[in-house]
């Protein structure tokens, strides 16, 4: 630290040697996470949890720039116009909870499909294990793990007797 308390240029963290994420629709949580530790590097974290401080202007476009370099450009316009960093961060939060929410509810449908999934009375072994394949497939997707074990137990519980 210089006399004045402030970092010397040497101690100083360049932005450009942070790691920036880009947001994808499924990790907000990753996302938010690593920001967070850029800004607390950049030592700019308040501008978007301030204080009681008030925020400067220009770290809060610094912030700013960070957010719009790791989301997706479509975004840019839509997060440009707020009138601080902090109300951008709120905006891209509420829409990736949203988006959360509904990719849960997504995975309980799927699960709740898998459970009771039947073997169809004109399907063939091999389309049935292509339909629980992709069902598994999707609930992976959703963020729900059905290794193969519990396909392969659930494919010998419901298959015909015929098959037996």
């Amino acid at each position: 630290m210089g006399e004045n308390g402030s970092s010397s240029g040497a101690e100083r963290v360049r932005e450009s040697s942070l790691m920036w994420l880009m947001l994808t629709r499924s990790n907000y949580a990753e996302w938010a996470m690593l920001l967070q530790c850029n800004f607390e590097t950049l030592e700019i974290w308040d501008t978007i949890d301030p204080g009681g401080d008030k925020v400067k202007r220009s770290q809060d476009r610094q912030a700013m720039a960070g957010i719009l370099r790791s989301v997706p450009q479509e975004m840019w316009q839509l997060l440009g116009v707020k009138k601080t960093v902090k109300e951008a961060w709120e905006v891209v939060r509420s829409m990736r909870v949203g988006a959360d929410r509904i990719k849960e509810a997504n995975a309980q449908r799927l699960l709740k499909e898998f459970e009771n999934i039947k073997f169809k009375d004109s399907e063939t072994v091999d389309e049935f294990a292509l339909r629980i394949g992709a069902l598994a497939a999707d609930l992976h997707t959703s963020g729900e793990t059905v290794d193969d074990a519990r396909v392969v137990k659930k494919m010998l519980r419901v298959l015909p007797q015929r098959y037996a």
